[in-house]
């Protein structure tokens, strides 16, 4: 039950992009790996492998398009470019997979009401892949940095005209 659960989680979180789903699935996506990990007290080894699991179907439901392109683009033959997709693959389920033993160690520790933390500890967990993947101050993480007012046309940023500067 715990393992079919968490195929759910990650089936939901695949889904909850906009080529196959909905994005409303993300707000119920994790629930079936939570009820997994909090129905009852979990190792760190099956809490791991479920996140694992969950991980793997997210990922491979998200990035179906990466043999494609590293075979198109990145001039690799189908073996190569399938193994490096599943290496790619399974470093980003880590994270899913950190996500469940944090949370299944906050549940053996606090009861039921840890659940309550889940949010926090799936942005960590998201927030340490950003980094990791594209390190500090790149990728989506940086956006909130970026400041129309010192780079657009007003500003006499690159797009600026001479009667702006």
């Amino acid at each position: 039950m715990d393992f079919a659960l968490a195929l759910l989680s990650g089936a939901l979180l695949a889904l909850s992009f906009p080529k196959f789903g909905h994005p409303a699935f993300g707000w119920i996506a994790l629930a079936p790996l939570l009820v997994a990990l909090a129905h009852r007290p979990q190792s760190v080894r099956r809490s791991f492998t479920l996140g694992l699991l969950a991980g793997c179907v997210y990922f491979a439901g998200t990035l179906y398009w990466f043999v494609v392109t590293l075979t198109l683009y990145g001039g690799l033959s189908t073996p190569i470019a399938t193994f490096a997709a599943a290496m790619g693959l399974a470093y980003l389920a880590l994270y899913p997979a950190v996500f469940a033993v944090i949370q299944a160690r906050l549940v053996k520790a606090f009861g039921r009401s840890a659940l309550l933390l889940a949010p926090a500890a799936w942005v960590a967990t998201e927030m340490a892949r950003t980094r990791r993947s594209t390190g500090p101050g790149a990728g989506g993480w940086s956006v909130p940095s970026w400041r129309p007012s010192s780079s657009g046309p007003a500003s006499g940023g690159r797009c600026g005209s001479a009667a702006t500067r």
